[in-house]
């Protein structure tokens, strides 16, 4: 996947969130992290974001302190083509005719 600037990334993950996002009690068993966390935010079965309290920004704020992506399934083409995102990732995210082309070629 191309590089994006930080601003972009982040409007992404908040439409990835907005979508398919679900605060959840515990971390997934997939979600390998042994961080501490006040929050979770599950993003379908293929994210999770890690947020911890920030009280500088306010009382109800939180800070995201770790993301995490099922094994296996890293990138968002990928996650979707599986169905673990009902979000379709963009167009400077999805690999070109020519990337699938040789990755059928491949047996991918």
């Amino acid at each position: 996947m191309p590089e994006r600037p930080r601003p972009e990334l982040e409007a992404q993950l908040r439409r990835l969130v907005a979508r398919d996002g679900s605060v959840v009690p515990d971390r997934p068993d997939w979600a390998d992290s042994r961080n501490d966390a006040d929050l979770f935010v599950q993003i379908g079965g293929w994210m999770l974001v890690v947020l911890m309290h920030d009280g500088r920004r306010g009382a109800e704020d939180f800070t995201a302190v770790t993301v995490l992506g099922r094994e296996g399934w890293a990138s968002w083409p990928a996650a979707h083509a599986r169905g673990l995102t009902r979000v379709r990732p963009p167009r400077w995210a999805r690999p070109s005719l020519l990337q699938r082309l040789v990755g059928r070629l491949r047996g991918r």
